[in-house]
């Protein structure tokens, strides 16, 4: 209601804004022509990342770990480099190409919306935004604290003091929002309610060894004078408050009737009034909070480490989901954006960019390829032929099998090109489609 009054008030349309506004110049981050990146935390607001890290650290190492390549509209890898791919080795004087793109995808799974702000070589300076090209770009720095102003459909974004356009700056997102496309989404907001219960469960754990492990209640001191009481609860504090100070031992005196001889009423009675921790069923509660991050974020536990339920067979295969299921589809998501952002700031570059990512394969499966492998070996075909037929991983290229004819018929050779695909099936086409239809446009 009050987000409502605000935008009648003001007539403000903000949309992206990411932390707290901070007042620093981006062009203080260029020392001796030289692309310098400010570092920056990347903790949420309610401080869950330190239970989300795990997942987090786990993809984006294994994202760092490939690097991007250049494709034509065939698919194929262009031999050599273009320029575009040395400038994202070193995009910044503060970061190597790999500490880049983990920093990237740490970034995308944490925010849910990337800004990037793309430099551009200026009469031997490096400069912010401005007329860029594919020949005068020169690298990015990530941007923080940035409020996004959306008007009649334009985005303009300020940081600093300075407002950027968008043929400026490259803006990734990793999930879409339904609600509001463009504002983006993570999985760590998807996560943000879980990791902050168990934010709750390490609080309650920390408050408990803090008073000793002792449950919530109520001490009832019976004395005769306030000093007294006094004196008593000072004593009790001092040999009790504090993990370190738990099970200590301390002696009240508890006087007898001088009439009858019976005990007096206790000096001091306990009356708790909150549950312990077995009856809190805290482990269910931990356990579910942790199953509902992990889901989220789809990192099995044995990539994580925890190994105490696992044997090959279930290692083997969390290895390959992993790779195919969290892997896989973030660094199609991140290259085939990547192309897209700086074909519309370049206004075309003619290429892809793209990735090699070879998935790990499970036992059964590479026995069973191996085995079709030898089948068409026997049958006349060439080792080279056979593997793209069978559209094998690239480390059978390398695989030589005994056996096989070394002489093959004219028929065999028409049936070999029959099964040879016309395009190979590894993993670097997402970006083809888009270099074709970037091509039909110029």
């Amino acid at each position: 209601m009050f987000e409502r009054l605000r935008q009648k008030i003001f007539k403000k349309s903000e949309v992206g804004a990411t932390n707290q506004m901070q007042e620093h110049d981006p062009e203080d981050r260029f020392i001796d022509n030289g692309i310098h990146q400010y570092g920056g935390s990347f903790a949420l607001r309610n401080g869950s990342y330190d239970n989300t890290y795990p997942n987090i650290a786990r993809i984006a190492e294994a994202i760092a770990e490939i690097s991007p390549v250049a494709i034509d509209g065939k698919g194929k890898e262009i031999n050599p480099a273009p320029r575009l791919l040395e400038i994202l080795a070193r995009p910044n004087r503060e970061m190597s190409g790999t500490d880049f793109i983990e920093t990237l995808a740490t970034m995308l799974l944490v925010h849910p919306k990337v800004y990037l702000l793309v430099w551009r070589s200026s009469g031997g300076d490096t400069v912010a935004g401005g007329d860029i090209t594919l020949d005068n770009f020169a690298g990015l720095t990530f941007m923080e604290n940035v409020a996004e102003s959306v008007v009649d459909g334009t985005s303009t974004y300020h940081m600093g003091g300075k407002a950027y356009s968008e043929q400026e700056v490259i803006t990734l997102s990793l999930a879409v929002n339904p609600y509001r496309i463009n504002d983006g989404y993570s999985p760590s907001i998807a996560s943000k309610k879980w990791a902050t219960t168990d934010d709750f469960i390490a609080e309650y754990h920390n408050a408990q060894f803090c008073n000793g492990a002792v449950p919530a209640g109520q001490f009832t001191i019976t004395a005769p004078s306030v000093a007294i009481y006094n004196d008593i609860v000072d004593r009790m504090q001092e040999q009790f408050r504090g993990a370190r100070k738990a099970g200590n031992i301390m002696y009240v005196h508890r006087p007898t009737s001088s009439i009858d001889g019976k005990p007096e009423a206790a000096a001091i009675e306990w009356t708790p009034f909150a549950q312990t921790n077995k009856e809190l069923t805290l482990d269910a509660v931990y356990n579910q909070a942790n199953h509902k991050i992990d889901t989220i974020f789809g990192v099995p536990e044995e990539i994580k480490g925890h190994l105490s339920n696992s044997n090959y067979a279930s290692a083997e295969v969390a290895d390959y989901v992993f790779a195919r299921r969290v892997v896989y589809p973030k660094l199609v998501k991140i290259y085939s954006r990547l192309t897209h952002e700086f074909n519309r700031i370049f206004g075309g570059m003619g290429f892809a960019l793209s990735f090699n990512y070879e998935l790990p394969m499970l036992t059964d499966t590479r026995k069973l390829q191996a085995e079709a492998l030898k089948t068409m070996l026997d049958a006349g075909f060439t080792h080279e032929s056979a593997v793209e037929a069978l559209r094998l991983p690239e480390s059978f290229r390398g695989l030589k099998l005994q056996g096989g004819a070394q002489e093959r018929s004219a028929g065999a050779q028409k049936s070999e090109d029959a099964l040879v695909p016309k395009g190979r099936n590894d993993r670097r086409h997402q970006g083809a489609d888009e270099c074709k239809a970037q091509k039909g446009a110029e």
